[in-house]
């Protein structure tokens, strides 16, 4: 296995040996893994110490875990086979996967109300293959159908995908040559295709020619964003609160969404993106932080209330927040899953979890849940240290629940 440790400061469990898991927030499915589906306002540890390598919680829905081993879990909600268990019955405590060993990367999403609920779930082989399961609203699965699947699906017969994201009923992926697929709906252009709204496909399409991509976020309501390699950031899709950070904002009869990507401006070099449910919080090549789109419960960071922020603005003044990604000396993503993409529950609940470069902890946004793990339901618009400890080495906020891997 490459080295790792230099860059272990967003690397959920990334590489090597198993990290501890810490979970919080609200539990309502049995997400959290912790045996009961009781709500947490302080982190809980789940399973043993060194137990997990990577992890995916989506919301208070379901959540996937990979151990050192390369064995995959599931456990949580399971109404749309999102488990991967070949069954639709809900689970509390991780359950196994089948028998392989051979798990790298997974992602989880939770989309809609409880009346229309989506749980969708994906991984990524040692191999390079994908492979996918749960709900398949238009086409989102990239099977070529809408129908459903309750186990691992391999999506085509390729083995040059290095990482994927997901939004509401629609899938984008990375490959290791440096472009980027998407599928699924295209209800605000958020496929990239250039295509009219509407357009949804159910296969692999590649976004334009280009292949100088190196990450890719996708937000849950409809909103992309992708780095190259020169740290550019472009982003498209939906731009009702500004989310693409062009200096626009959608609303009634505003800037309308863009079914291409379109640069961010500021010429910031953002080397790390993550994405909310209607905005973005990315980190930089000198470790500063910035934020834009929607501000719901002051999940931006930036100690305002303002609604709607259309162009990135820095989070304090800091120069010491670690990256949202991690890559080993080979280039290949290690990270967990790199965004915070479980649009679970309404947005009315996103928290925001990030670690700093000195091994510290710290979250802001709403939290009616305890989704901040301080022990109480306070909302905050500025990131507050979690705990004391400088062993964390990453940091997720979903929309009810958050979670950290400890070294």
């Amino acid at each position: 296995m490459p080295n790792v440790k230099k860059v272990l400061m967003a690397a959920a469990g990334a590489g090597g040996g198993g990290k501890t898991l810490w979970a919080w927030g609200r539990n309502r499915y049995g997400g959290l893994g912790l045996n009961n589906t009781t709500d947490y306002s302080s982190p809980v540890q789940i399973g043993a110490k060194g137990d997990w390598q990577r992890a995916s919680v989506a919301g208070d829905g379901h959540s996937l875990f990979i151990k050192p081993d390369g064995t995959m879990w599931s456990c949580g909600r399971n109404d749309d086979g999102q488990l991967g268990l070949g069954d639709t019955t809900d689970r509390s405590s991780p359950v196994q996967i089948g028998a392989l060993t051979t798990w790298s990367f997974i992602n989880t999403i939770d989309c809609g109300l409880s009346n229309q609920h989506r749980g969708r779930s994906a991984a990524i082989k040692t191999d390079g293959s994908l492979w996918m399961w749960g709900d398949n609203t238009d086409g989102s699965l990239g099977l070529g159908d809408t129908t459903d699947r309750s186990s691992p699906t391999q999506v085509g017969a390729l083995t040059t995908w290095k990482k994927l994201v997901m939004g509401r009923d629609f899938s984008l992926a990375l490959k290791t040559d440096g472009t980027i697929w998407s599928w699924g709906s295209n209800l605000s252009g958020q496929l990239g295709q250039n295509t009219s709204v509407g357009s949804n496909v159910s296969s692999p399409v590649q976004i334009g020619s280009l292949t100088t991509w190196i990450d890719v976020g996708a937000a849950g309501n409809g909103n992309v964003g992708a780095a190259r390699s020169d740290s550019k950031m472009y982003c498209w899709g939906n731009n009702y609160y500004g989310n693409l950070g062009n200096n626009e904002r959608g609303g009634a009869g505003g800037a309308p969404n863009r079914s291409s990507p379109v640069l961010v401006v500021g010429g910031h070099n953002f080397t790390s993106i993550a994405a909310s449910y209607q905005g973005w919080v990315c980190v930089t090549d000198t470790n500063t932080m910035f934020s834009w789109g929607r501000n719901i419960g002051g999940v931006l960071g930036q100690g305002t209330s303002t609604l709607s922020v259309s162009s990135p603005v820095q989070i304090g003044s800091l120069t010491t927040w670690a990256s949202w990604n991690a890559k080993d000396d080979a280039g290949n993503f290690v990270e967990t899953v790199g965004n915070t993409n479980s649009s679970s529950n309404g947005f009315e609940t996103m928290s925001t979890v990030k670690t700093k470069t000195d091994g510290t902890l710290w979250v802001w946004g709403v939290n009616g849940y305890g989704q901040l793990g301080l022990g109480n339901t306070t909302a905050l618009s500025s990131p507050v240290q979690l705990g004391s400890s400088t062993s964390w080495v990453a940091g997720y906020g979903g929309f009810v629940s958050g979670w950290a891997f400890e070294e």
